[in-house]
This record gives structure tokens, C-alpha cells and sequence, in this order.
């Protein structure tokens, strides 16, 4: 994200939408001018990070609660926490029917 992208931003009203797992749950409206002191913070970080374009900055979903209108559902419960997934680093066991075969070395 760079400057002349800002300026863009700062034409159009904004739509955010929140899910919980694939269900819409709510969906809010912010002006260019509510969302200001973000646009401000990511044209000061370009100029001080010497014209290096931002990738992917983030706004909370609190500021956008705070500040923007809800168009649609209910506000969400930020206090239930998200589901972390769990991945198995387990070495795979080699089942009884292998015949004494090991699994490949990877």
C-alpha cells in the first residue's frame, strides 16, 4: 500500500463483513473520514520506512465496531475465542498389517 492507493481509499466508504466459521454475523459501514487515523498511520509508516509499500495492514475489528455503523446482524462476541487448529506432528505408527514394514523416510 502506498500513497496514490490512500487516496483512493480515502474516495469510497468502506463494508466490513464478520463471520463466525462460514456464517455471516455482521456487517458494518465506515466513512473515509472514520477510518482517518488509519490512513494517516499508513501514509506516515510509508514516508518513514523511506516509500516502502505496506502489505496488508490490518484494522481491528474493535476500531470497526467503535466507529462504524451496523448495516446488518448482530455485533459480535469478541470474547469467545477463535479455534485453533491443531495439526499432528506425531511420528505415523505403522499399522499392525504392514508386515514389518517401516513408513518411508521423508
Amino acid at each position: 500500500m502506498n500513497p496514490v492507493i490512500i487516496a483512493k481509499y480515502r474516495q469510497v466508504p468502506w463494508v466490513f463483513a464478520v463471520y463466525r466459521d462460514i456464517a455471516l454475523q455482521t456487517v458494518y459501514l465506515l466513512e473515509p473520514a472514520d477510518l482517518e487515523f488509519y490512513f494517516t498511520k499508513w501514509e506516515q509508516k510509508w514516508h518513514t520506512d523511506g516509500g516502502k509499500d505496506i502489505n496488508n495492514p490490518k484494522i481491528p475489528i474493535k476500531y470497526v465496531m467503535a466507529h462504524g455503523t451496523m448495516i446488518h446482524g448482530t455485533a459480535p462476541d469478541l470474547s469467545i475465542k477463535r479455534k485453533k487448529v491443531v495439526t499432528n506432528k506425531r511420528k505415523a505408527k505403522t499399522p499392525p498389517d504392514a508386515a514389518g514394514f517401516e513408513p518411508d523416510e521423508v
